[in-house]
């Protein structure tokens, strides 16, 4: 079970990432959107989680607080994203986070350019693989929202 369990770990530590440089790669082909892979994981995290904190943000994506605010501030500039006060303050780590109708738009651009990478990337897999790798997907998906620290 030991062996199971540490060879299905280095698996994802090690195909993780090459999916997501994949995407990285391609996501840097597209200059219309004109969104990095830290802004478009940014972007996607605030679509689904309206009116989210800037430390939510950064803990998602992976970066420091300073790091994501400097990355939120470039999205504002850009219209892409919109800062609203939660109660009144002025304090920005206060702030809620939502994508303007511009981001949302930039975002569909980006997502869908992703989404038919991987489309046709997996367009060479059989039924069965692709039923495969859904269900390894759902089961992951399900054992880090339940119990994402442990």
């Amino acid at each position: 079970m030991i062996d199971t369990v540490r060879g299905t770990a280095e698996r994802i530590i090690d195909v993780v990432p090459l999916v997501m440089r994949s995407i990285r790669a391609k996501l840097h082909e597209l200059r219309a959107a004109d969104i990095n892979v830290h802004q478009f994981r940014a972007m996607l995290y605030i679509n689904r989680n309206h009116g989210t904190s800037l430390s939510d943000v950064a803990a998602h994506v992976g970066v420091s607080l300073p790091t994501m605010s400097v990355l939120i501030d470039k999205l504002v500039d850009r219209k892409l994203v919109s800062r609203d006060a939660r109660g009144g303050e002025e304090d920005r780590r206060k702030m809620c986070l939502f994508l303007t109708l511009q981001g949302q738009e930039e975002l569909n651009v980006a997502y869908d350019f992703a989404q038919k990478f991987l489309m046709v990337k997996m367009s060479r897999l059989s039924k069965e693989e692709l039923k495969t790798i859904s269900q390894a997907m759902q089961i992951l998906q399900d054992l880090f929202v339940l119990s994402p620290e442990k």
